[in-house]
């Protein structure tokens, strides 16, 4: 059974925010397009391997790599719950999980 996949609100304003960022950086829309691209085509590879990602300190909370970014989620029994985007060119202790 496929799990369906939840993007919380957190993770929503965080795409929001690092697409204005690109578009106000570069000028161009298509830099951020392809960038959300990889978010969605990460986050829909969990619905056939939710596993796959790697564990944090908190254990029931995975992350991907994707790009210079950290996607983080966690698998429930129906769900997978996409719960922040973090660039991982910041401050490495400024992480959420």
């Amino acid at each position: 059974m496929a799990r369906q996949i939840i993007w919380s609100e957190k993770v929503q304003q965080e795409i929001r925010d690092i697409h204005d960022y690109w578009v106000e950086r570069t000028g161009s829309e298509k830099y951020t397009i392809k960038l959300e691209e990889s978010f969605f085509k990460a986050a829909d590879s969990l619905e056939s391997s939710p596993y796959q990602g790697k564990l944090t300190k908190a254990e029931s909370i995975r992350y991907l790599i994707v790009k210079y970014h950290k996607l983080f989620y966690t698998v429930q029994t129906d769900e997978i719950v996409i719960l922040s985007v973090f660039d991982t060119r910041r401050d490495p202790d400024k992480t959420p999980f």
